[in-house]
């Protein structure tokens, strides 16, 4: 007699494609995201027509769907945790090996790269440590590229909160950096394994996660104003605390993923960075499966892309 799934076998198998779902729409929502914005990176806000679907142009004359830097170097991160673990010094060296070769671009070459990031680049490969903390390291480059970290770590939140805060400390040395990463993978991780989709819920992790944590007053402070702000009281430049409040703030404010990164794009200035972390964030909420079709299937290399997201879910700790 053939034998066929328990009740609680297939509810586990339900349970895991669920999580799958998210797992690949917060990797692949942090792309799509990347590839809206970069047509109107640092365009400034109204300057602009409304962006609604993938353009090609931007400053660097991209095909559509093709992506920037932010995806390039959360590839690189997920690559490094499935190859050999948590391991910083693996981290940066997959990083130089894309700022110097053009290895997981878009194009083939490096392009795009934050000045903070290419500052610590250089400084390790000098001096084959990391960065001494800075002040000018409060940029957004390391909560860009964050997603793979979460996904990691996935099954335990206080690592998937500690390994998320360490992955700045390769590139952006500063507490404002290291809580924001903090904060946005403990959403991330709650949002992986969570099986509720109503506003009332993403609210509270919003902002049970920052009350929990022992974060920077300025972190508790963007997640205030991500809900009481206004459109035109959100600053979407590359400061670490407004990426975040301007991500949050897409978010809150819209009801599906598309809707999320339309927001955060056409907020203008660091268009791509802002689209990609509310990517990351509406992707792990919505899952994979809200992403539009139309999205995924224009995005560049979408088979590496594919291949390194199937790595790391199958690599999780």
């Amino acid at each position: 007699m053939k034998s066929t799934p328990s009740d609680n076998q297939k509810l586990m198998q339900k349970i895991e494609k669920e999580i799958k779902n998210k797992v690949f729409g917060a990797f692949l929502g942090l792309i799509v995201g990347d590839a809206l914005g970069a047509v109107v990176e640092s365009r400034e806000r109204g300057s602009f027509k409304e962006i609604k679907d993938m353009r090609a142009g931007g400053p660097y004359n991209l095909k559509a769907g093709y992506w920037t830097d932010d995806s390039s170097m959360a590839l690189c991160l997920a690559e490094s945790l499935t190859e050999n673990g948590y391991n910083p010094h693996h981290q940066m060296q997959k990083y130089l090996k894309w700022y110097k070769e053009g290895y997981l671009s878009s194009t083939g070459e490096c392009f795009g790269i934050g000045s903070n990031t290419a500052r610590s680049l250089k400084y390790y490969d000098k001096n084959n440590k990391f960065p001494p903390a800075s002040e000018r390291a409060a940029g957004n480059g390391s909560l860009m590229r964050l997603a793979p970290a979460a996904i990691y770590y996935r099954d335990d939140f206080k690592k998937a909160v500690k390994y998320s805060g360490g992955s700045s400390l390769t590139t952006h040395n500063n507490q404002l950096a290291v809580d924001s990463c903090r904060y946005f993978g403990g959403l991330l991780q709650q949002f992986l394994n969570s099986r509720i989709e109503m506003n009332a819920f993403k609210i509270k992790v919003i902002k049970d996660t920052a009350a929990d944590l022992e974060l920077n007053q300025k972190i508790i402070k963007a997640v205030n104003g991500a809900f009481n702000k206004k459109r035109d009281e959100i600053k979407s430049d590359a400061f670490v605390i407004n990426t975040l409040e301007a991500s949050l703030w897409s978010f809150i404010n819209s009801d599906s993923f598309a809707e999320a990164v339309l927001l955060a794009v056409n907020l203008g200035e660091d268009t791509d960075t802002t689209a990609a972390v509310t990517g990351q964030l509406a992707g792990a909420y919505y899952g994979y499966d809200a992403i539009p079709e139309k999205w995924k299937t224009k995005l560049a290399k979408y088979e590496i892309i594919e291949n390194i997201t199937i790595k790391l879910y199958n690599n999780t700790k």
